[in-house]
């Protein structure tokens, strides 16, 4: 699910307007993030914008943690911030707050062809 020509055939089967949304465990940073710089360098070169939230440890993108991956086939306007009549944060503020906003520096791109997904994954159980 994360070469570039997966990426190619889920960019085809998302409508204008939609979003795809993939989970992946991995980090951000360091070593343990080469999978999920593949993934979104792949996603990256066959959508308009993606965006990635950091669900478990927001503040620690050197962590293996659930990352949330949005992928739109155009660039979407930012969240806007304030609180709606009841009092309450949105729930799109809160989930905004979980955005991992540094720039990614780009992974190895993986093909149908070369997808070193195990050797990738294998560096994760050790953690």
């Amino acid at each position: 699910m994360g070469t570039v020509e997966a990426a190619q055939a889920l960019r085809r089967a998302v409508a204008p307007g939609g979003a795809l949304l993939m989970n992946v465990i991995s980090a951000v940073e360091g070593p343990d993030g080469r999978l999920f710089r593949g993934i979104r360098r792949a996603l990256a070169g066959a959508f308009a914008e993606v965006r990635v939230y950091c669900v478990g440890r927001p503040a620690h993108p050197e962590r293996v943690q659930n990352l949330m991956l949005m992928a739109f086939p155009e660039v979407r306007p930012e969240v806007l911030s304030g609180t709606p009549a009841g009092g309450a944060p949105r729930e799109e503020e809160d989930m905004e707050s979980h955005r991992y906003q540094r720039p990614i520096p780009p992974g190895a791109p993986l093909r149908d062809d070369y997808a070193p997904v195990e050797r990738f994954t294998l560096m994760l159980a050790r953690q």
